[in-house]
């Protein structure tokens, strides 16, 4: 039933973006732009040339950053620009810095269809997975890759590229709602480039999570996924919005329905409604009606702990995968000693209220390999999807790295006990 590929996807320390750097107060920054404007105007060029030889090919329009951040200070601070161009580049760069976002962890992936399927193989799937970086300070934002499963199964991944992109345009969706805001990257940059790194103060301990879904019913065709909002004390439940992962529309899902975090959207509407499942009161995991992607006040009972390999919690590990026998949701258990293995269970087609189908265990334990990490005795996903006769299914090993795993959806439909 259980194909692990040999397949580990490593954090990697060099992918660094600049954020800005604050000083910290107006006597440092005052002292850092009045020594700039001692300075000779070759003297600056001089120094300049050796920051960007340093900084330059690292970074996605490298002078335009440097600009933006030496305007954020000024602002800050409410200082006037005393500096012509090239002082200004300098004293940019001193208030900015590197971010290294991969530095501290990279896990918890999901993986959907990619909106370009064109140029395949017959049989060949074009996929994008997105990835929870984890940098300095504990910070989590969005990361993606790309790659293609052939028919045969075989899996390419697509390399890393650099510099990444950072540097975007934020545009505040609703009035109304601050928390609600859209993303639009450049057209020359590559998916594998680009980073959703935290905007909202909602958003500043990090974006965590994300459960993308391809979601396609009757001429209604996106991609979403819910992500949990942390701000450093408390966390909410953002949705990601787009139609082609180069312009991204982010708001908070509202309602009493929205309550703990890991929320999933089924790809298809139940009965006329779209449907997601949620955890609610740390351990439950609940199913959620709504008209509307963004307001959900309906949930009901779904599941909850019954088994020694679960007893602390369960949890899906992603959205409901469609078979003709009913909806597939893999879940994790959490256990004894903090030990998160993968299960599933079964739900009715027509109504997935009702779980129709369980396991006597979980089909997924961590090997001997596998437990030892960042956060040892884990494996968890957010959301694979269904090729041919298989559950692509990431997965991320103890917050340290990830792999892929096939779940034979046959096999897997045989072993449930049918209720």
């Amino acid at each position: 039933m259980i194909t692990r590929l040999p397949i580990r996807i490593a954090s990697d320390k060099t992918k660094v973006i600049p954020l800005l750097f604050n000083p910290g107060n107006m006597s440092r920054v005052a002292d850092i732009i009045h020594y700039i404007q001692t300075l000779s105007d070759e003297k600056v060029e001089e120094i300049n040339e050796e920051i960007a030889a340093d900084f330059a090919p690292r970074h996605y329009h490298y002078t335009a950053i440097l600009r933006t951040h030496y305007a954020k200070i000024l602002s800050l601070y409410q200082l006037p620009n005393t500096l012509n161009e090239p002082k200004l580049l300098f004293a940019g760069a001193c208030f900015t810095k590197e971010y290294s976002i991969e530095s501290a962890a990279l896990f918890n992936p999901s993986m959907v269809p990619h909106p370009d399927q064109r140029g395949l193989d017959p049989g060949a799937v074009r996929f994008i997975m997105s990835l929870r970086a984890t940098g300095e300070g504990h910070i989590s934002c969005i990361t993606f890759m790309t790659g293609i499963i052939g028919a045969n199964g075989v899996i390419q991944l697509n390399e890393a590229r650099r510099p990444l992109i950072y540097s975007r345009h934020y545009t505040q969706q609703d009035k109304e709602n601050e928390s609600a805001y859209t993303i639009t990257f450049p057209a020359d940059g590559l998916l594998e480039q680009q980073i959703i790194f935290p905007y909202l103060e909602t958003e500043r301990g990090g974006m965590e999570d994300l459960r993308l879904v391809h979601f396609n019913d009757s001429g209604e065709e996106f991609w979403a996924g819910t992500y949990t909002a942390y701000n450093g004390k408390t966390f909410t439940t953002h949705l990601l919005y787009t139609l082609d992962f180069r312009h991204f529309s982010l708001c908070p899902l509202t309602g009493k329905a929205v309550q703990d975090k890991g929320m999933a959207l089924f790809p298809k509407k139940i009965n006329g409604r779209y449907a997601m499942i949620s955890r609610q009161g740390g351990r439950d995991i609940r199913i959620m009606y709504s008209e509307s992607l963004t307001h959900w006040e309906e949930s009901s009972f779904l599941s909850q702990p019954n088994a020694a390999w679960n007893l602390v919690q369960i949890g899906n590990c992603g959205s409901p995968i469609y078979t003709d026998k009913g909806w597939i949701m893999l879940i994790h258990g959490v256990g004894a000693f903090r030990k998160y293995t993968i299960g599933a269970i079964l739900l009715d087609l027509n109504n997935p209220s009702i779980v129709s189908g369980t396991l006597e265990g979980p089909i997924l334990s961590p090997s001997p390999e596998e437990r030892e990490g960042y956060v040892p005795n884990v494996l968890y996903s957010c959301g694979g999807f269904a090729h041919h006769t298989n559950i692509i299914f990431p997965v991320a090993l103890s917050d340290t790295s990830s792999g892929i795993t096939f779940i034979n959806i046959p096999e897997l439909l045989t072993a449930f006990r049918l209720s």
